[in-house]
């Protein structure tokens, strides 16, 4: 099972992914991309 999150902060939302494997640990997810910038956050556009 994985779960999908996002810290949301001005300008910035910040994605995370963390899934259980088969012995019900925890563990992140890797992504490509960490962070997404918006150069106009007040913009419905961006």
């Amino acid at each position: 099972m994985r779960v999908c999150g996002c810290e949301i902060s001005a300008q910035e939302v910040r994605p995370a992914i963390v899934q259980l494997d088969e012995e019900c640990q925890i563990e992140m997810f890797r992504l490509n991309i960490t962070r997404l910038s918006f150069a106009d956050d007040t913009s419905e556009a961006d």
